[in-house]
């Protein structure tokens, strides 16, 4: 009897995680949410909470950043591409140009590198 008990412990603990972690990052992942459920089931706990307590980086920050400070390469800086943020600091953004491609594809950019990032994390 007191193996169930432990057993439904650990999977109600697996379930607020998982809820957790959909909750806080949903938003911050592509469109692909039944892959990374699957991901999640297949976690071991240690990991799960792991990842439960990581802040992935908010799509909708950068957008701002972009429009704000993407003509001075301040989006490139924040998502770790020095290079790429100093060329665009010395071409003004890519004469304007970079800037307003950058501004439209940031939020897919940033969903791509947080799906990588949990890859990543989710490996170890």
């Amino acid at each position: 009897m007191e193996n169930i008990d432990l057993e439904m412990n650990e999977q109600n603990r697996r379930t607020y995680l998982k809820r957790n972690f959909l909750d806080k990052n949903e938003y911050k992942f592509s469109d692909n949410i039944l892959g990374l459920l699957r991901a999640l089931d297949n976690l071991p706990t240690p990991t799960l909470e792991a990842l439960s307590h990581h802040e992935f980086k908010d799509p909708n920050s950068f957008l701002l950043y972009s429009i704000l400070g993407g003509w001075f390469g301040l989006d490139r800086f924040l998502q770790g591409q020095v290079g790429l943020g100093i060329l665009k600091l010395i071409t003004c953004g890519g004469f304007y140009i970079w800037w307003l491609i950058d501004m439209c594809t940031i939020k897919s950019r940033i969903k791509k590198q947080n799906l990588e990032e949990f890859y990543k994390y989710s490996r170890f």
